[in-house]
């Protein structure tokens, strides 16, 4: 190898007392966010009853409007059978 790839690897591999102190830093807050990362949230049960009666209700009243689109048609859930070119 010349000696001009050499000193650019060298560069490369050597870090400057900036660069230390940032990864160091960067170590730091990483090991700060894991260690929250392992504590368990709190839940509120009642936040979580209350969305799904939202999303219970949501549903109930897009039902009831497909409904009046056409109250003749397939219940929810229900799909025409598309027809396939033979």
């Amino acid at each position: 190898m010349c000696p001009a790839t050499l000193l650019k690897r060298r560069r490369r591999l050597l870090m400057t007392t900036r660069e230390r102190e940032n990864v160091s830093r960067l170590m730091a807050s990483t090991q700060d966010i894991s260690e929250k990362k392992d504590e368990e949230p709190t839940v509120d049960p009642d936040l979580i009853e209350w969305e799904e009666w939202a999303l219970v209700t949501e549903e109930h009243f897009h039902a009831q409007k497909k409904w009046q689109e056409d109250p003749l048609g397939l219940p929810m859930g229900h799909r025409k059978k598309k027809k396939t070119k033979k």
